[in-house]
């Protein structure tokens, strides 16, 4: 994703200021290496309105959103990418109530969506990262006996 190398939310929010947007930028990845159906892996059809697909061989239409972590997502795609944004780019971690408030959904709604995000970012290990990595704190080792929290002594 070369267009969010920074952690600003602004400029974030400028690239895709709505659902349609988010949409698209999804459709555009999704759909980078050209067109795979899901159901029968035919590769001829034609783009529709709405960013979605059809199929000529099964003459099924899948949506950008089908498949990804994004697919029937019930608060909108531009709050969903923002959770995500939120969830990648903050060291702390954020409760469910807070991203709740913060995007005006649910408690419970963004807590599932946040479970499905962290299951999502779990199977990324499967790709590790392979460029320079910046590193702004770690933890070498375990706890230490008898010791709360982080312990610098020697």
């Amino acid at each position: 994703m070369d267009v969010f190398q920074n952690q600003n939310i602004l400029s974030f929010i400028k690239e895709l200021p709505n659902d349609e947007a988010c949409k698209a930028y999804l459709s555009k990845i999704k759909w980078s290496e050209g067109f795979i159906c899901s159901k029968c892996c035919g590769t001829k059809g034609c783009e529709k309105s709405g960013y979605n697909y059809h199929c000529y061989g099964c003459d099924h239409v899948e949506s950008a959103t089908a498949n990804t972590l994004f697919h029937k997502v019930k608060f909108g795609l531009q709050k969903a990418f923002c959770v995500v944004f939120e969830m990648s780019t903050t060291s702390k971690s954020i409760s469910s109530i807070q991203m709740g408030k913060r995007f005006s959904i649910r408690q419970e709604t963004a807590w599932y969506f946040m479970q499905k995000v962290r299951k999502s970012m779990e199977r990324s290990q499967k790709y590790p990262l392979s460029k320079i990595v910046h590193v702004d704190e770690f933890t070498v080792g375990g706890k230490e006996q008898g010791k709360q929290g982080r312990s610098y002594d020697s």
